[in-house]
């Protein structure tokens, strides 16, 4: 269980806690002989009385600075006590094996580990269950580093002759994509323009009737670039599409950003079917109400069965030649 915190401390008990840490830095300061004895506990008793006195210290920062203070001078005594430890060197710590399990002397006159008297007493005080090798009386830094293996420079071959660089092959089916991609950015930023300059400078203006904007009265073909051109525009988040009594409206947008998309927006795609027949009766009520958005593309351009007389016939084009008698195209 955690501890309740601290009640707030009043100023008189402010005022004990800081005499209290000033006694006890001076108290290390007076003492240190004393406190860095090596059977001496008196360091830990001062760090435990500064640590239960830390819940009234922190409340205020003439305390904290003082029981900072008095860490650095624990810190420092304690370091101090350590250096005093008795050090033992190697050649110490052999003469006191061999004082107690040396036996005998070889041709030189040095004696030897009893090694069969020491494993004993080893093993009675379960230090280790077999004798160990000789080396476990070395330690790992004794022992001579092992010579590090030289690695042999490669010298570098350098040679006169450059990498052959050659062009790449480009494809006539490449370069007809890539002219169409541009196109198609083209007629996009068309569309936008003429969304912008019939709703107004501003987003969210009034809204441009889809039909005004994407028909053309004598090119089919025209007509499903312009709904393909605008499914892009709505992917991408530059207009949006509303509906109305009996109408379908275009308003410009700014693309959404992920802080929408965490809001809950979602993406919606929907599918327009578009043949001929429609076309010919989108284009009778629609286009007669004036002339269309987007200008025409095309040379010549091909009149709806049953339009009026007033518009201008001419021979199909190739490119709605191609289109076909239906057409299909998403709004994303």
């Amino acid at each position: 269980m955690s501890k309740a915190p601290a009640a707030a401390a009043s100023s008189h008990d402010l005022a004990q806690n800081r005499a209290a840490l000033r006694d006890l830095r001076s108290k290390l300061q007076n003492q240190r002989e004393e406190l860095t004895a090596v059977n001496s506990n008196a360091l830990a008793d001062v760090q435990c009385k500064a640590n239960d006195m830390f819940g009234v210290s922190k409340q205020e920062a003439r305390s904290a600075a003082l029981d900072a203070g008095l860490l650095h001078d624990v810190s420092r005594l304690g370091a101090e006590q350590a250096g005093k430890l008795d050090k033992q060197s190697p050649d110490e710590f052999v003469k006191r094996l061999l004082g107690k399990y040396g036996m005998g002397g070889g041709a030189d006159g040095r004696q030897k580990l009893n090694f069969a008297v020491l494993s004993h007493d080893l093993q009675s005080n379960c230090v280790f269950r077999t004798v160990p090798a000789v080396t476990f009386l070395l330690d790992s830094s004794w022992a001579p580093a092992a010579p590090k293996a030289k690695k042999e420079r490669q010298k570098r071959k350098h040679t006169t002759e450059a990498p052959q660089e050659t062009a790449e092959t480009v494809q006539v089916d490449d370069l007809q994509e890539q002219a169409q991609g541009k196109a198609q950015n083209s007629r996009m930023e068309t569309m936008l323009r003429a969304v912008h300059t019939h709703a107004g400078a501003s987003v969210g203006g009034a809204p441009v009737n889809l039909f005004r904007l994407l028909l053309h009265p004598t090119s089919f073909s025209q007509t499903v670039e312009n709904f393909f051109d605008l499914a892009f525009l709505v992917k991408d988040g530059r207009v949006g599409i509303e509906t109305g009594a009996g109408c379908a409206y275009v308003t410009p947008t700014k693309p959404p950003g992920s802080e929408q998309f965490a809001q809950g927006l979602l993406k919606v795609q929907n599918i327009v079917k578009l043949d001929y027949d429609t076309w010919v009766r989108l284009v009778a009520k629609w286009c007669a109400e004036g002339e269309p958005y987007l200008k025409d593309r095309s040379a010549g351009a091909v009149r709806p069965r049953g339009s009026s007389s007033s518009q201008r016939s001419v021979s199909p084009s190739q490119d709605d030649s191609e289109a076909g008698p239906s057409q299909k195209t998403q709004r994303r």
